[in-house]
């Protein structure tokens, strides 16, 4: 049996994540620093502030993972899990680049989906994407 989604207990130390197995706990502490991972952070604050509607960015990251369906890939920036959209084409001729560091340049868009610039996390629509793993980026076979 696995503990309610999204829910968890709290603890002194932080948050107690697991599941339930023939009468067996197996469970982890989570501390407040690593919740974001697993669940949304309560905060009305804007993540990454310095990062602006409609600003022109180069950051340095890893792709961590891509998705067909809907055309975007995850970017872990400074321990964060932004979401990344190409600015044209399709996500697929990136996909040699998963799980290598990268330079990613690209425009922030804080907008939702309605055209209000209310996000708190920002997403980025990327026009061009290389590997600062040189020596990984190749063929691995």
């Amino acid at each position: 049996m696995l503990f309610k989604p999204g829910s968890y207990t709290k603890s002194v130390t932080g948050s107690k994540r697991g599941t339930i197995s023939k009468n067996e706990r197996d469970e982890v502490t989570i501390n407040q620093s690593k919740k974001f991972i697993f669940c949304k952070v309560d905060t009305d604050e804007e993540l990454f502030p310095e990062l602006k509607h409609g600003d022109i960015v180069t950051l340095e990251g890893e792709v961590t993972r891509e998705n067909k369906t809907t055309n975007n890939m995850g970017f872990k920036y400074l321990n964060h899990i932004l979401t990344a959209y190409p600015e044209n084409g399709n996500i697929v001729q990136y996909k040699p680049l998963l799980f290598l560091n990268c330079k990613l340049y690209g425009i922030v868009s804080r907008a939702d989906d309605k055209g209000n610039i209310t996000l708190i996390k920002p997403k980025l629509i990327f026009s061009n994407l290389e590997s600062l793993d040189k020596d990984k980026s190749k063929s691995l076979f």
